[in-house]
């Protein structure tokens, strides 16, 4: 899938949740349906594209290990697993406008956390459909976060300096922005405009493809 039309297909996932999902005449939508479990799915069917073929993806799963008394319990957007190993984990964000005050020291928090789980054995249940078995991954000594963020609005350009300063200076993770400019949920235009409109940093997409295949 090519990086503008995984774009393309997230604008029109915002257009689509905009209606109901029965229309009828007398039924009207106001708030918009989430999209981020779609986008999840999405962004999974984009990687699966060009990651090896031994490569599997977990959506939204949670992982856990140690015992009751220190247990680490946590969930990723998405887990790239090979070999039996978790290889990178992925949290997918639309923006950052619900968490643009407090994002830099949540970065700060999510890398310091990745070399407490390299080397240690995670629990969680498999699942397709109703059926669910029980599965043991290796967290790998390199594994790495990477934050993917769809759009660089609805955050001032203050708060975004905090974060792309960031960039390139951690040692355990790397937060990438997909698009610039126009958010991709932005009313009163059409998908063909917007597509105009809206910048897709090609270099971005470029960089975490490298770093994924690196690690993987």
């Amino acid at each position: 899938m090519e990086y503008e039309k995984l774009i393309q297909e997230i604008i029109s996932l915002y257009h689509k949740a905009r209606n109901s999902l029965y229309p009828h005449e007398r039924i009207f939508r106001g708030e918009s349906r989430s999209i981020s479990s779609e986008t999840e799915d999405l962004f999974a069917k984009y990687l699966i594209e060009f990651l090896p073929a031994d490569i599997k993806l977990f959506i939204n799963q949670t992982i856990t290990t140690g015992s009751k008394e220190a247990r680490l319990r946590v969930k990723p957007d998405i887990i790239v697993v090979r070999h039996n190993k978790i290889k990178a984990i992925l949290d997918l964000k639309m923006d950052l406008g619900y968490k643009r005050n407090e994002f830099p020291k949540y970065w700060d928090e999510r890398d310091a956390l990745i070399p407490k789980m390299r080397r240690r054995l995670f629990s969680f249940f498999q699942k397709r459909g109703s059926d669910k078995s029980p599965q043991f991954l290796e967290f790998s000594e390199k594994a790495k976060l990477f934050f993917v963020i769809i759009s660089d609005q609805n955050i001032n350009p203050t708060q975004l300096s905090e974060v792309i300063k960031r960039q390139g200076k951690k040692r355990y993770s790397e937060t990438y922005i997909l698009t610039k400019g126009i958010h991709p949920n932005t009313y009163d235009i059409s998908i063909a405009e917007l597509m105009r409109k809206i910048e897709v940093d090609k270099e971005s997409f470029e960089k975490l493809n490298t770093e994924l295949q690196k690690i993987v």
